[in-house]
């Protein structure tokens, strides 16, 4: 009989990898699952973790487990065994689920219990593909023509909203021309005095 090494190598090839589309937290879940239902009669009693938070996939039956984690049912131990299981919320991509096995020791936390394979039944396939976009509308001639005499009114709006910028930027610049001339004469009494004067304003440019 193969090692579970080995079975957890070949039911990890029953799923492809896509960056996009998996393997899902739930198709980790059922390699873990098929993997440990297949050594369930060994002597270390072989099953999957309950995990109910975090990064975790739901089995057939509606149980939660860890993606990436097969557990001894007689010491407890779990050993990690898809490296980079699951979406990856850094890169924004799956990771390859890629066959492992390295001890993280027994576990002993009351919320993450040893739990008995299920009978995978057949294995769920992979996701279909998403739906192609749907083609553009198609626009008839009546609308094109609209289309076209909206496109020209507003070229239009906007050449003459040009043409009259041009002209109140040239009518201000004269006048400010024009200011530049003008003079003031007058006279003012001092003492006594009559003085006469011509006042010019300084306008800054």
């Amino acid at each position: 009989m193969a090692t579970i090494q080995e079975t957890l190598a070949q039911v990890r090839g029953k799923y492809t990898y896509d960056q996009s589309k998996g393997p899902t937290e739930d198709q980790c879940a059922a390699i873990c699952n098929e993997t440990a239902w297949i050594h369930r009669n060994d002597p270390e009693k072989w099953g999957v973790n309950t995990k109910t938070n975090g990064s975790y996939g739901t089995l057939s039956d509606g149980s939660k487990i860890a993606v990436d984690i097969i557990q001894n049912g007689v010491t407890k131990e779990g050993f990690d065994c898809l490296y980079a299981a699951g979406w990856d919320p850094v890169t924004q991509k799956y990771g390859p689920a890629a066959p492992v096995w390295n001890s993280v020791g027994p576990i002993t936390d009351p919320a993450r219990p040893w739990k008995a394979p299920i009978d995978p039944g057949t294995t769920p396939p992979d996701p279909p593909d998403p739906p192609d976009p749907p083609d553009p509308p198609v626009t008839d001639a009546a609308t094109k023509e609209q289309l076209a005499k909206h496109d020209a009114d507003i070229k239009a709006a906007l050449a003459e909203i040009g043409a009259k910028t041009s002209a109140l930027v040239a009518g201000l610049a004269a006048i400010n021309a024009n200011l530049y001339k003008m003079e003031f004469d007058g006279t003012v009494k001092i003492w006594g005095q009559t003085i006469k004067f011509t006042l010019k304003p300084r306008i800054s440019a």
